[in-house]
């Protein structure tokens, strides 16, 4: 800073402290010329276009652009107040170019003379933190337009599963709009009782470094509706790694999932009457199967059932009424039997009846005559009088069976052993005395 010129006394610690200085400052004359400049305002000019024009004559041209009063009256205002001043200014260097400045003015000592000497101006540029602040809004406004424009759920939840944002999807789902649920915890708000743990888990489990992570649960919409949810989640860090922020991205698969437990239920259930079919007989089988293979004590029954007369009535009334009579019998069949059993169609007029479990074999005529019981009670379809009998076949099976298909075999034996005998009754065949994996 040249400060040969009056008024800019102080000496060379001054001067150095001036020009130590990280902002520009500027020694004004009284009509606000410039007199001298330290080397952040020498240099300011070139960051932003001096248009070849020296240093002073940059800031000339900048002060000269007019503020709400004259640059020489502000500096006698401050004189005269005695204390300094801080006002924002906008300047355009060139077309198209703002700078952001705050002037803190300060007179100089009035002296002898009646006029003041001058003033000394320091400036802040506020023009890079306004870029870098405009950044970072445009950014986040990016950002949020993209979250609230994506066709997927996307939730933000803080440290304690509170939630920060909460898109435009979240809201169509659940009926709920973000700022009504910002702020809010998350598990407590949409989630089901039996989920809350395990997806706590889930939140933690991220907090732990294990990222990016999945997982589906229901979430409960402002109706009470359950919806299924299918998530993939990760995390926002700070600097030093910490986790500030789980960031859930999700997908609403509440008909998919529907249409896919349809399908599951279409392939292993009967069309006509809704009963099990062979398909999950044979499963049901497998695991009865297996579980007395483990458990010496554990039995359960077999019971396979032919409707007596069933083609005649098919031939006589057609297959639509007939059709009517298997749903009638499906239906009494369920009444007949335990909740833990399962009634099968087995095809055509056929069921089976998996018993499961029972205490051993005296259990199994009991069952088989309230089964006989419940079908031959009265029934009317269509305004025809029926009174329908089955013949019936039951065995036990327990450790030592040599397969369920084996099983299934001898039920159908016994069914047959029933009709030779005169029909709508039930035959019972033991178990035999020596199967080839009888345990010793």
């Amino acid at each position: 800073m040249d400060a040969s010129g009056p008024g800019t006394g102080g000496g060379p610690f001054f001067l150095q402290c001036v020009e130590a200085l990280g902002d520009p400052v500027l020694a004004l004359s009284a009509d606000g010329s410039v007199r001298c400049l330290n080397e952040a305002a020498t240099e300011m000019p070139t960051r932003y276009g001096n248009g070849h024009r020296t240093p002073e004559a940059w800031w000339e041209a900048m002060l000269r652009q007019p503020p709400p009063e004259g640059l020489e009256a502000w500096i006698r205002e401050v004189g005269a107040r005695g204390r300094p001043d801080r006002r924002k200014h906008v300047r355009v260097p060139d077309p198209g170019r703002r700078v952001e400045m705050t002037w803190d003015v300060t007179a100089f000592p009035a002296g002898t003379g009646p006029d003041l000497p001058g003033a000394l101006l320091v400036v802040r540029d506020r023009t890079p933190d306004l870029v870098l602040l405009d950044s970072l809004r445009r950014e986040r406004d990016f950002s949020r337009r993209l979250l609230q424009a994506a066709g997927a759920l996307v939730v933000v939840l803080d440290r304690s599963a509170r939630i920060v944002q909460f898109n435009r999807v979240c809201e169509e789902v659940t009926g709920y709009r973000e700022e009504e649920v910002r702020g809010q915890s998350l598990p407590d708000l949409l989630l089901t009782p039996e989920e809350r743990a395990g997806v706590l888990e889930v939140i933690a489990d991220l907090g732990h470094g294990n990222f990016p992570n999945q997982h589906e649960n229901d979430w409960v919409t402002r109706t009470g509706e359950r919806r299924r949810i299918q998530w993939t989640n990760t995390v926002v860090q700070g600097p030093d790694g910490e986790v500030l922020y789980v960031v859930g991205t999700g997908f609403d698969v509440t008909e998919q999932r529907r249409r896919e437990a349809e399908l599951r239920h279409r392939v292993v259930h009967d069309p006509l009457t809704g009963l099990a079919n062979r398909v999950l007989l044979e499963e049901l089988l497998r695991l009865a199967f297996h579980r007395a293979e483990r458990n010496p004590a554990y039995f359960y029954g077999l019971m396979f059932l032919d409707l007596d007369g069933f083609k005649d009535i098919n031939d006589r009334r057609g297959h639509s009424f007939g059709d009517l009579v298997l749903k009638a019998v499906a239906d009494r069949l369920r009444r007949g039997v335990r909740r833990t059993d399962t009634v099968v169609r087995y095809g055509g007029d056929e069921f089976v009846v998996l018993l499961e479990p029972v205490s051993g074999e005296g259990d199994l005529p009991m069952l088989a005559d309230r089964v006989l019981r419940v079908l031959r009670e009265p029934m009317e379809i269509e305004g025809v009088s029926l009174v329908l009998t089955a013949s019936i076949g039951v065995v036990m099976g327990g450790r030592g069976e040599s397969s369920p298909g084996d099983l299934l075999a001898r039920a159908d034996r016994a069914m047959y052993q029933s009709k030779r005998s005169g029909k709508s009754r039930s035959s019972f065949l033991p178990r035999p005395s020596t199967s080839p994996n009888q345990a010793e």
